[in-house]
């Protein structure tokens, strides 16, 4: 099941938080991260129950450092000479989308797809450890017959609507904002409610983990997904998990968190 409202929820917060560039020390290299998000970040990508908005996002910090890459995609999990390059492109502003679509001719696609992203050595720069990423795409025709997928797919198309209602009400509340207002992380501006409050969020989810005060101080004043993460360090997972809040029993991953609660700068 996906995390529709989740996401539009933190893609409200990410609308409405004002970023600033944190110092960064001149000698220090920047940093890459390369993380896969949309509804294929659970490694399926299902016909009729997910956005075909799968995507491999590459993100440098600081973002006045850019870097090359391409994207590779393997159409054969069990040749692993079976790599083409499928994409590639340059950082702007600090980061890099590759769109992974999930049809061709018009058809959803069935199988598996590895991806990964090659990172060109830059100067200053600390490459990613390289990873691949498998994608399982099944189509409406596949799953014909299969009373489990077909309810999962029934349970998303809800929350599909829930999705939708609440993008509807993010705009609502961006609208609502006087003209060229900035809304501060952590607070809100001339008595509007509503707002993504990070400092309170951020201790809400560090309290419900017992993630220590200091290290979640942290981690409010922090500007990246990447920083965050190493922050966070084992703890990741709870962490992005208590702040989405799903239903109990659910696991949210990072992958879907972090880049909407810690956009990229200017992103």
């Amino acid at each position: 099941m996906k995390m529709r409202t989740l996401l539009a929820a933190l893609a409200g917060f990410s609308m409405v938080m004002a970023v600033e560039a944190a110092p960064v020390d001149a000698a220090a290299k920047a940093r890459v991260k390369v993380m896969l998000t949309g509804d294929c970040a659970d490694g399926e990508h299902v016909e009729d129950a997910d956005e075909d908005d799968c995507e491999i996002l590459v993100s440098v910090t600081p973002k006045n450092k850019n870097v090359s890459a391409r994207l590779e995609i393997n159409y054969d999990e069990e040749d692993p000479e079976a790599w083409e390059e499928f994409d590639s492109g340059r950082t702007r502003g600090g980061r890099l989308i590759f769109s992974l679509p999930a049809t061709e001719d018009d058809m959803w696609m069935d199988g598996v797809v590895l991806y990964r992203v090659v990172v060109k050595k830059t100067a200053g720069v600390k490459l990613p450890k390289m990873r691949e990423y498998r994608v399982e795409y099944i189509s409406a025709l596949a799953a014909e017959g299969d009373e489990d997928l077909a309810e999962e797919i029934e349970e998303d198309k809800e929350f599909n609507s829930e999705m939708d209602k609440a993008q509807q009400e993010n705009k609502q509340f961006i609208q609502q904002q006087q003209p060229n207002a900035d809304i501060k992380q952590g607070g809100t501006q001339g008595g509007q409610q509503g707002g993504f409050n990070k400092s309170a969020e951020f201790n809400r989810a560090c309290g419900a983990i017992g993630f220590p005060q200091a290290d979640c101080q942290k981690l409010v004043e922090t500007k990246s997904p990447s920083d965050a993460e190493k922050i966070l360090g084992s703890k990741a997972e709870a962490w992005c998990t208590a702040l989405a809040a799903p239903p109990a029993g659910m696991k949210v991953p990072c992958s879907m968190v972090l880049p909407r609660a810690f956009p990229p700068i200017n992103g």
